[in-house]
């Protein structure tokens, strides 16, 4: 498995946001991850041993899997964070086909109603 690199997104801090990750094999053929659980983790950037949240993902289909992040976990401080997706088997096996980074810039978490 190749690491792919994601695209990068900027949100503002406590925005709902989420992301869906389609996985399709080099040849193009459509792998089958129906018996794998999925994970979003962000790191602060430079520091990816280091886990800020860690979120299981639902899975769309057996090759799409999506993140749903809801206000409380991106109120997280703003900054520049490392975005890693983690597939495991059923044998406990982890891979991570894919890495990105996601900016969180500065914002309240007030409205006016």
């Amino acid at each position: 498995m190749t690491l792919q690199r994601i695209e990068d997104i900027t949100i503002a801090r406590g925005s709902c946001y989420n992301p869906t990750f389609e996985f399709v094999n080099e040849d193009g053929s459509i792998p089958d991850y129906g018996n794998y659980s999925g994970y979003y983790i962000l790191s602060v950037y430079g520091f990816e041993d280091e886990n800020v949240l860690s979120i299981p993902m639902d899975m769309i289909s057996t090759n799409i899997f999506t993140a749903m992040l809801n206000s409380a976990d991106t109120d997280i401080e703003e900054g520049t964070y490392a975005v890693k997706i983690v597939l495991v088997d059923e044998n406990g096996n982890q891979y991570k086909p894919a890495r990105g980074v996601l900016n969180i810039l500065k914002d309240t978490m007030e409205v006016e109603e």
